[in-house]
């Protein structure tokens, strides 16, 4: 080795300089010429220090001692090491701590020269894609590597906050007294209740134990909870609002002028929650722990990629290579393919790719049922690539590829097994910095200095930087695609990490984190912040149950999210891992979010993007105000990605304080990254915080078709009669009852609006006709939606029931647990669908309300005569809006401004004729046409108007008239480009005295005043169905709400798809009904401070639960044991505080649980009439099927006579389902389906009793067949129901329930059939409404 000619801090800074950028830790392998030249470098040992590594590079000072070092390891003084440029280290391995860097100088041979190979296996496993410097390796002298690892720093620091404190009773209650206070505590008795109770209770003489109950409820809960081993609360001071606070209390006043408020924040411990968790068997019987599973439809999270992709959620057990050595998501590895034409099994020509998946095989027709499958991305040199897709790379005008460059195909997947993968390549980089805008990242990371620099230091001789989608033939660079889970985990802990894991006992519990503010007292003026967990590995229906949702904290009313995270760091120990104690046994635990779940406002906070109504508020794409209407908008291209993402906040951080305002509003990143980034480090901050179908579909989209129905669409005598109809219209069996929508839309629940999904389309193909719509309604449809109208053969009316449906059948394949293969397939086409015919009928709302108008001729014109103003002709000589798209291909291009007096003149008179005694009173117009140069673009407002700066020269020239501004826009997009054109444009300014106008273009974002005296009343024009309109207020609101942001959120469905399995599994319905329960205990105490005494009712519910499953039995064997008696003695006692199905005092087999006798024991028998003790069988058909039935049901084949005994016949059947634990009451008429698959309508139920006292319950029933008919408005089977009867046995009785509706052919008032109508009426002809949807 050679010095460097200059000094030791000339040398260090000019390194320094060059390795600012770098974007991973300085972990390097390069290569080696010359190691002994200088033996006298490697033994001096400096105390000098020197942050060769930037502050925030993620590398942290490391206190090794010498003597902890291997023998072999050679230790470079930092001093002495920046006198040195990377060139000088050719095969160096060097890690920083506190005072120097360790420098391994042995290759893979395990001897100090030259390395023929930085290939393979070669290099170690540390140093490939980016690994993380916590962990460095050294290499000792027997060939071998060891790592030393460390630990990630800890963001927050210490923790300050205390467990409060429980006191607990030192001797065991007596069963009486601790059964009574389990009462007490569970349903909430208040003070004189149990005082009166208590007074009547002490005038028994059965027993002394009940005199000695005390009279106060109070100290009564307080002796209870002193026997239980609580779960602990966890409490810290955090700062609140004081503007948003309350008087003090009046010990506190008096005090001194306060200046900040503070106020203690209390939560769950979550790590006991989950020691206690993982401590009952019974508990965890009904948790999914281990890999993911590869199945034809995913619907559970363990399904889902999000699963598959993740190192931690696994519990330790790994996919391996044929070495035993661990395999990971994310791992870039070489693997022979099945592929009998390709010639790597016989020539070792392996291929390469990239690791996205790994579970066990659990697919219907797999030849390998139950081994590890791997999917895996292929990854193909330039070479390699087909012919077509060298034709791509041309025709997108790329550069050719580096012949060190490999390209990613995303979509051309593979699967294999264990024994196909070979080893893992650390040779390749992952350039993350291809691509990005100098604007976004800063010139250093948009020329790509940081990453070629990591890479000539790593020894990676080659590098990925471009991805290709085969199916959508695009190539965008590498960041444009969400990295695996795998691999943020290894950059965030560390490789080493999950190796270890491999070889000892390890429990995952991936969380679903549901975070909201919520009004404690059904309003919002007094919010608290919700933290709620569930498990991942629960199934959905276990779930969307309130028990399962574990309430974890609550932030005080007016703190900053950003402390309530901070005071939660505790979380970050179980997202990072410990170490516990399992019934004995010591076991590496880690509890991570999976996903963070919320309502739009908060998952945009969560992952640090302002509001959704910013100008770009999604945050998983850079969709501005327009994009968002736009259902074809690329949320490929313009996606907002991890890593980019991550690289923005970066050059944020860089900026003052006006480049952060200004850089925020441009990208529509918040000025503050979100804190939840301190607590789960590995996670996506854009697929990791998916959308909230219940809230966009239930609450966002179908209240406002409710509204669209009633406001646009139903004659105001209409209405009335649906409203009638709707009340006596048939519902799902078991469905509650509606609230009018007339009156009470606004408290609609999202239940509602769900199930208004399903019953309108249905309600409006039997009921609506022509003459109860808005004439001006149905003439916009046939406008806007002439081509479906005659490919389908619809009228106006048969559209709007078409449009209905096709948006139910779009909430339906978002919110439902399972989601057929077909919906999967086509999941982007049918929301699409669905959104442009919502649109459309926004659109048709805003022509119905609005006024027509003739626009002039683009050369001669003669506008129409104002209303008492001189008629002026004027010609215009200028070039027409241009309809041709702006560049990056946005949309809204206006046309060349026309030069000259004609423009003024013009404007005048065209602005007058449209508007009329809009003219001022001095005999001039208010209005102007201002055209802006070719290329230049506008903002458009929320509600649709325009802002456009006011020309200078025209403005100039006119300063004797009202120098307002008007502007023409048009605004074709890619709708327009696809066929559907909408046009806007504003032609006069809003009145001035609102306060809240103002123009601003979009290159130059300068701003004016609206100019004094203008006009009252504003006119917004728009064009629809190539005819231009005045648009009035409502007008605008109709059209505005084509843009809203749930509608865009329908483009991300898909992608949650992929990741989540079913968007439905991010549903956040079941936590939000945890308000509930928390707002119905609010009442029961003394409304100060109540984060405390909530929290504490959620622990002792949750101990009682453990306690009940066993988990403390090895801390509280007596109180267990208690606990069992109890079970047995008050078992709804118990089941009010843990789950029938979690008791470990129920049968195993649901089956035996289920038995007959205990079924019929709890059968609701009511007589009737007709059949009153009937003493005979006579029917040889019924015989025959009710032998059949004792045969199929109940295994008794040998039926030969029913006995002398009657039938006792019924018109219900109820009975408790211990498997759903919930009760089934089904009704004569009701559609059932039956453990065959068939679907039969229920006429009477029986029972016969034998003359040994046996009894067994029947279903007398009619099947249905399905000919395989739709309807042909809304697409939905039709079926027809049997002639016949038959018997079925209860077992064969399924609990869910099928919708039908029985229909006819509608007739007119002269008897004859009205062609393609139906009515309400009829047995033949039944509608099956097969649309699973989900709510409580």
């Amino acid at each position: 080795m050679q010095r460097n000619e200059v000094d030791s801090s000339a040398g260090a800074s000019q390194l320094a300089t060059r390795y600012d950028d770098v974007p991973t830790a300085m972990i390097a392998h390069t290569e080696l010429e010359d190691s002994e030249s200088n033996p006298e470098i490697m033994s001096n040992v400096s105390t000098t220090t020197f942050d060769l590594l930037p502050d925030d590079s993620g590398v942290e000072d490391l206190a090794i001692e010498p003597e902890a070092l291997l023998p072999e390891t050679q230790i470079i003084p930092i001093a002495e090491f920046a006198d040195f440029t990377a060139a000088d280290f050719t095969d160096a391995v060097f890690a920083k701590t506190a005072e120097s860097y360790i420098i391994d100088l042995t290759d893979d041979a395990g001897q100090t020269g030259d390395s023929t190979s930085t290939s393979e296996e070669a290099v170690p496993q540390e140093f490939g894609q980016g690994a993380h410097p916590q962990y460095y390796v050294i290499a000792d002298d027997d060939n071998t590597s060891t790592t030393i690892s460390f630990p990630p720093p800890n963001p927050f620091g210490a923790d300050t906050s205390e467990e409060v404190p429980h006191r607990r009773s030192s001797h065991l209650p007596k069963t009486f007294t601790f059964a009574m206070g389990l009462f007490v505590e569970r349903f909430g008795i208040s003070t004189r209740a149990w005082e009166a109770l208590g007074e009547v209770l002490q005038i028994s003489t059965i027993s002394d134990e009940l005199a000695s109950l005390p009279l106060n409820v109070i100290v009564f809960k307080k002796h209870t909870r002193s026997h239980l081993p609580l779960l602990p609360l966890r409490r810290k001071e955090v700062e609140v609002e004081i503007n948003q606070q309350p008087s003090l209390a009046p010990s506190k006043k008096n005090k001194g002028k306060i200046k900040i408020r503070r106020q203690m924040m209390y939560w769950l411990d979550p790590i006991h929650l989950v020691q206690k968790m993982l401590s009952a068997p019974a508990f965890m019987k009904n948790v999914h722990v281990g890999m993911a599973r590869l199945v034809d439809a995913p619907a559970e999270l363990w399904e889902s990629t999000a699963w598959g992709s993740s190192i931690r959620a696994t519990s330790g057990e790994y996919a391996c290579f044929p070495g035993k050595h661990p395999l990971f998501p994310s791992d870039i590895v070489r693997f022979v393919c099945p592929d009998s034409d390709c010639n790597c099994r016989s020539e070792h020509r392996l291929h390469t790719g990239r690791v996205i998946f790994v579970g066990m095989d659990k697919r219907k027709l797999s030849p390998r049922p139950g081994e590890v499958i791997i999917e895996i991305q292929h990854i193909f040199a330039e070479h390699e690539l087909p012919e077509d897709l060298h034709g791509l790379i041309a025709t997108e005008g790329l550069l050719p590829p580096d012949p060190q460059e490999l390209i990613l195909i995303e979509d051309n997947t593979i699967h294999l097994h264990q024994e196909d993968v070979f080893h893992r390549r650390v040779d390749i980089f992952l350039d993350y910095d291809f691509g990005m805008l100098e604007s976004e990242v800063g010139a250093v990371a948009a020329h790509n200095i940081g990453s070629a620099l990591a890479r000539k230091c790593l020894g990676q001789d080659f590098y990925i930087k471009r991805v290709m989608n085969i199916d959508a033939m695009t190539i965008r660079p590498l960041n444009m695609l969400a990295p695996p889970r795998g691999e943020l985990e290894i950059k965030a802990f560390g490789r080493d990490v999950f190796v270890k894991n491999a070889s000892r006992k390890c429990f995952s519990l991936p969380i679903m984190s549901f975070i909201d503010g919520f009004g404690l007292y059904r309003n919002m003026h007094r919010t608290l912040k919700g933290w709620y967990a569930s498990l991942a590995g629960m199934s959905a229906s276990d779930r969307d149950r309130r028990i399962n949702v574990f309430h974890i904290a609550l932030g005080p009313h007016g703190s900053d999210f950003n402390d309530v995270v901070e005071a939660l760091q505790i979380l970050r120990t179980l997202d990072v891992g410990m170490e516990m104690e399992i019934n004995g046994e010591k076991c590496l635990v880690t509890a991570f979010a999976l996903c963070y779940v919320g309502d739009m406002p908060q998952q945009n906070e969560n992952s640090g993007i302002r509001h959704q109504g910013a100008r770009h508020g999604c945050r998983r794409c850079k969709a501005n105000r327009e994009g968002r209407g736009d259902v074809l908008f690329d949320i490929i291209l313009n996606g907002r990605y991890h890593e980019q993402l991550i690289r923005q906040r970066k050059y944020l951080n860089t900026l003052n304080k006006t480049g952060k305002t200004e850089y925020c509003r441009a990208t529509g990143l918040s000025e503050k990254p979100s804190p939840l980034e301190k607590i789960s480090p590995a996670l996506d901050l854009g697929r990791s915080r998916p959308g909230n179908p219940a809230h966009a579909e239930y609450a966002g989209m179908g209240k406002r078709l409710q509204d669209l129905l009633f406001e646009a669409i139903l004659m105001n005598r209409a209405q009335e009669a649906y409203v009638r109809v709707l009340q006596n219209f048939k519902f799902l069996a078991g469905w509650p009852r509606f609230q009018s929508p007339v009156t009470n839309l606004d408290s609609w629940r999202m239940q509602e609006a769900a199930r208004s999904l399903i019953v309108t389309p249905v309600l409006l193909r039997t009921w609506l006709t022509a003459d109860k719509v808005r004439p001006r309604f149905l003439e916009a449809i046939e406008k806007l939606l002439p081509k479906i109208m005659k490919k389908m053969g619809f009228d106006a009316v048969d559209t709007i029931v078409y449009l209905f449906h096709q948006f139910a059948v779009s909430g339906t394949a978002i919110v439902s647990r399972e989601m057929p293969e077909d919906q999967r397939k086509h999941m982007e086409e049918i929301l699409i669908r669905a959104r442009r015919g919502i649109q459309k009928m926004y659109e048709a709302a805003a022509i119905a309300c609005s006024k027509p108008v003739s626009l002039p001729d683009t050369n001669t014109t003669t506008p129409a005569p104002n209303r008492g103003a001189t008629t002026n002709r004027r010609t215009w000589r200028g070039k027409s809006i241009d309809r041709g798209r702006g560049p990056n291909g946005r949309a809204g291009r206006v046309a060349a401004e026309p030069t000259g007096s004609n423009r003024t003149t013009f404007a005048s008179s065209a602005a007058s004729t449209i508007t009329g005694s809009a003219a001022s009173t001095n005999g001039s117009s208010h209005h102007d046409w201002t055209f802006l140069p070719r290329g230049q673009f506008v903002d458009i407002e929320r509600r649709g108007s325009f802002k456009l700066e006011p020309d200078a020269q025209n403005t100039a020239t006119n300063s004797s008239r009202n120098p307002n501004v008007a502007g023409q826009l048009k605004d074709r997009g890619r709708q327009g480009a696809r066929g559907g054109r909408t046009v806007f444009i504003s032609t006069q300014t809003p009145r001035a005295q609102s306060g809240t106008f103002y123009r601003r273009v979009r290159q130059g974002g300068s701003q004016s005043s609206p100019p004094p005296g203008a006009a009252e009343t504003p006119a917004h024009w728009f064009e629809a169905a190539d005819q231009w309109y005045i648009a009035s207020p409502k007008a605008l609101e109709w059209l505005g709400l084509r843009s809203i942001p749930n509608v865009h959120q329908a483009r991300h469905y898909p992608t949650d798809t992929i990741e989540i399995a079913t968007p439905n599994n991010c549903n956040t319905m079941i936590y939000e009904d945890k308000y509930k329960d928390i707002k119905d205990k609010v009442l029961q105490t003394n409304y100060r401070d109540v984060e405390k005494p909530l929290l504490m009712k959620e622990s002792v519910q949750q101990t009682v639960r453990f306690l009940n499953l066993g988990a403390f039995s090895d801390t509280d064997p007596e109180l267990t044991q208690m606990m069992g008696v109890l079970g047995k003695t008050c078992p709804a006692l118990i089941a009010a505080y843990s789950p029938a199905s979690e008791s470990v005092f129920h049968f195993d087999d649901p089956q035996q649980d289920l038995g007959v006798d205990t079924v019929l024991d709890q059968i609701e028998l009511a007589g009737d009439n007709k059949h009153f003790k009937p003493s005979s069988v006579a029917n040889c058909h019924f015989a025959s099927s009710l032998r059949w039935a004792f045969a199929r049901e109940y295994q008794k084949p040998n039926i030969f006579s029913f006995g002398r005994l009657p039938l006792q016949w019924c018109r219900r059947l109820s009975y408790d389902d211990h498997i759903k634990e919930q009760r089934f009451t089904f009704n004569s008429g009701d559609f059932v389906i039956t453990a065959l698959g068939e679907i039969v309508r229920i006429d009477y139920f029986f029972v016969h009793q034998s003359s040994t006292d046996e009894r067994r319950a029947f279903v007398l029933c009619r099947k249905t067949f399905d000919p395989e008919q739709q309807d042909r408005v809304i697409p939905e089977p039709i079926l027809h129901l049997t002639e016949e009867n038959t018997v079925i046995g209860l077992p064969a009785l399924i609990s869910d329930k099928v919708y039908i509706i029985s229909v006819q052919e509608k007739l007119r008032l002269d008897g004859t059939v009205e062609p393609g109508k139906l009515q309400i009426g009829g047995t033949k002809l039944l509608i099956h409404l097969d649309m699973d949807i989900e709510f409580l």
